[in-house]
């Protein structure tokens, strides 16, 4: 068969660090980097010039983070088609190849005009999934933003009238899209859309959906997330169409919702901000006081509540509005106005009446799970070029509260406080200075925790419990002890805990150690190992500033 003639070609040319992104050759045997010490991930040779299912491949043509898309030709005639495979390092993960064929079955209930039809799915023989669909003429959305900038209010209408409609029979068969951004929308030189990547689809009520998605879990593209998503709530269709006014008010103001580029930043302000209204973006210019803009910023807005039930309904009515057609304004209740010193998370309400002090700032919500989640780290590793001297108000201190197990999944209870002057507390949460330099800690923290998760952190055999006490100075250097262990006998335990003291002092010197603040002179931590292979992270007293 032809498809086995892949084979061969399914060579790892390089490995790549995800955290520093240099490439080693493979004949080097690295299974670390040896920079960060972060896991290398395999990266494919490519298809090019091979046939599968009697279509001949051409080029690459799109990358993303689960698979590869080349353009395709089918050798009996000119169809043209575009086959995604899914990547080499996610073929042993259940999850990714659940979703990989979730979105096979999920094009294959849609018949939509501005939907990427499906031809094909299948598995090679070398156990490569891959999608067989429809090639599509045009650029992303994305692309066109990053040329042109801001879209005429016409343009918007006529592309997004099609996007809405089209996602309105994608929820008619109970499929929510939950990826829906400018990257997942082709447009055509005669502004036809078709939107892509249903990689991420649920269906509503069906055993597939539970199988791949975990309450509490982060999917999809943080700049464009609804605030369920964000905070791991329930989703229905009132979430896609958050995030297509997430896009359309892109496309009107040429800007994204929210200022920032950190994914725990877009968590917190579409969970807890309102967006700027974007006529707000043009100053004094006429056209923003035209009929058509107030009503397209009305609909836009009425999108972008933050409670479902606040929002337009169904995609169907965002059409409509689309369209000039007035649409319901409903109701903004109250809790929309609430600022993050207000979460509706108990621990955090409890903590505040009892005069705790503490506040969540830029950062992930803690999560309630009933499975190990799956935890992200930043990725971004400090360098002496972006190194910063903060100058937040005196006073404050760091609490990092990161853990996982296997019956609680990842929480995060990381915040700021102050041990003293309380009622001052919360005008220096306002400052700028001291949410930036909260953030770059708490990420610095966050990538320790990813990397001793990678390497055992919850792992641990059910009797080993122990904290270890961690201090890092202003060069990388990693001092740890045991302040105390739980004594075992059994080989397999003491095995683990040798191997996880030793990926502990791996460490040392790596770039991941380097602080995110030239000023710091050193730092000090504790780990923690406990039953229900419980890992914990801790500093409680770090200066913040």
């Amino acid at each position: 068969m032809q498809t086995k003639q892949m084979n061969k070609f399914r060579v790892v040319e390089t490995r790549i660090c995800p955290t520093c992104n240099n490439t080693f050759d493979a004949d080097k045997n690295l299974t670390h980097c040896p920079v960060d010490s972060s896991l290398l991930c395999p990266v494919n040779a490519g298809y090019t010039g091979q046939t599968v299912a009697g279509w001949n491949i051409l080029d690459l043509i799109g990358e993303g983070s689960s698979g590869r898309v080349y353009k395709a030709q089918h050798g009996s005639s000119a169809a043209v088609a575009a086959i995604k495979f899914l990547k080499l390092n996610l073929q042993s993960d259940p999850t990714a190849v659940k979703r990989f064929q979730q979105e096979a079955l999920a094009i294959k209930e849609l018949s939509n005009a501005s939907i990427t039809a499906l031809f094909d799915f299948g598995i090679m023989d070398d156990g490569t999934p891959y999608l067989i669909m429809e090639f599509v003429e045009g650029q992303t959305l994305q692309t066109i933003l990053e040329q042109q900038g801001a879209l005429s209010d016409d343009s918007i209408r006529t592309m997004f009238i099609q996007a809405a409609e089209a996602m309105d029979d994608a929820h008619s068969r109970g499929i929510l899209h939950r990826d829906l951004k400018p990257g997942n929308i082709i447009v055509d030189s005669k502004k036809n859309v078709k939107i892509l990547d249903f990689g991420l689809a649920k269906f509503c009520d069906t055993e597939i959906a539970a199988s791949v998605t975990r309450t509490g879990l982060h999917l999809g593209t943080p700049a464009y997330m609804s605030p369920e998503q964000c905070t791991g709530g329930d989703l229905d269709n009132r979430s896609d169409i958050y995030s297509l006014g997430c896009v359309i008010y892109e496309c009107l103001t040429g800007k994204q919702i929210f200022d920032t580029d950190k994914a725990v930043a877009f968590y917190h302000k579409h969970a807890f901000e309102d967006p700027i209204a974007p006529s707000k973006h043009f100053g004094k210019s006429s056209h923003v006081s035209t009929k058509s803009f107030k009503q397209l910023e009305e609909l836009i807005m009425a999108c972008l509540q933050k409670h479902p039930d606040d929002r337009v309904q169904s995609m169907g009515e965002l059409a409509d509005g689309l369209k000039g057609k007035q649409i319901r304004v409903r109701h903004k209740r109250q809790l929309m106005k609430l600022g993050p010193r207000r979460l509706t998370l108990a621990a955090l309400i409890a903590g505040v009446l009892i005069g705790a002090c503490f506040l969540l700032i830029q950062n992930n919500p803690p999560l309630q799970s009933s499975k190990p989640l799956a935890f992200t780290p930043p990725h971004a590793v400090t360098t002496s070029k972006t190194q910063r001297q903060f100058f937040a108000p005196r006073g404050l201190f760091l609490l990092i509260n990161m853990e996982e197990s296997a019956q609680t999944g990842f929480k995060d209870g990381s915040s700021i406080y102050r041990e003293s002057d309380e009622n001052n507390l919360r005008e220096a949460m306002n400052s700028a200075a001291a949410r930036e330099c909260f953030t770059a800690w708490h990420d610095w923290y966050a990538n320790i925790f990813a990397y001793l998760r990678a390497n055992h952190g919850t792992a641990a055999p059910q009797n080993v419990r122990m904290k270890i006490n961690v201090v890092v100075d202003r060069g990388g250097q990693v001092s740890a002890n045991t302040e105390w262990s739980d004594p075992v006998s059994d080989a397999a335990s003491q095995a683990f805990i040798d191997e996880f003291l030793a990926s502990v002092q791996k460490l040392d010197g790596s770039a991941l150690m380097r602080f995110p603040s030239s000023a710091t002179d050193s730092v000090s931590f504790e780990i923690f190992l406990g039953p229900n292979s419980e890992l914990k992270v801790e500093q409680s007293n770090q200066a913040l500033r």
